[in-house]
């Protein structure tokens, strides 16, 4: 998604984070809500992420460097759906 190489290390470590963060918040959730709206609110929020991510490669992958914010938006999808599925789908 055009990020340098030092910028690819970082990010996996914030990924990794951010499904740490997920997977901490269903401490609470999977008891107040429940198993099935927390896998199908998951489910809804990785496809919306992944329906973005696919658009956004699809569309721009030919040349990242000319199209940074939109590398971003992918990135930031990206962060989105590992929230959701740790949030959901790895604590069910």
């Amino acid at each position: 998604m055009g990020l340098e190489y030092n910028m690819q290390l970082i990010m996996s470590g914030v990924l990794n984070c951010t499904q740490l963060a997920g997977v901490m918040t269903s401490l609470w959730t999977m008891d107040r809500i429940g198993r099935r709206p927390l896998l199908l609110w998951g489910s809804l929020v990785m496809f919306l992420s992944h329906l973005v991510i696919s658009v956004l490669v699809g569309k721009f992958s030919y040349d990242w460097q000319s199209h940074r914010p939109e590398g971003w938006a992918s990135v930031a999808s990206l962060l989105i759906f590992m929230l959701a599925f740790g949030a959901s789908w790895v604590s069910s």
